[in-house]
């Protein structure tokens, strides 16, 4: 386009101006679109590029903030998850003092996941008394251990 432009105002003005050249306005008028019209086609050669380069630069600028954004948000929700996560956690260990919760099962639909701690005397006291009832071997127990009279 700009390349044209330059043609054609050669193969215009030139021209135009062997027909004006016995008249001093129009002269001056036609040598002065021809330097306008070639001025201006260099300067969009030159800086027409360079806005579209800006145009996209500032596009993907904002791109990435808007990104940028997003994950500093997921971020801090996960931050906020866990720090509400682990104050539930501490919550039901102080309220129940053996239960604490491994899982909320919310990432894949399942139900909460909970374990009871119990100390290995008291696993141990109840394999025994277990045995002595002829409930069952200790292998069994209700707390899935092996634990043997030492």
């Amino acid at each position: 386009v700009i390349m044209m432009s330059l043609l054609q105002a050669c193969f215009i003005g030139v021209p135009l101006l062997a027909l004006v050249a016995d008249q001093p306005a129009a002269n001056f008028f036609v040598r002065t679109g021809i330097l306008f019209v070639t001025c201006t086609s260099m300067l969009c050669l030159m800086f027409v590029p360079k806005m579209f380069y800006l145009k996209q630069w500032r596009e993907n600028e904002r791109k990435k903030k808007r990104n940028r954004e997003e994950r500093e948000r997921k971020r801090k929700d996960a931050m906020a998850k866990a720090a509400e996560a682990g104050f539930r956690e501490s919550t039901i260990r102080k309220t129940f003092g053996v239960q604490s919760v491994l899982g909320d099962g919310s990432h894949d639909g399942r139900a909460p996941t909970t374990s009871i701690r119990v100390s290995t005397e008291e696993a141990e006291a109840q394999c025994r008394r277990m045995s002595e009832l002829g409930m069952g071997d200790a292998e069994s127990s209700e707390y899935g251990g092996s634990f043997h009279n030492r």
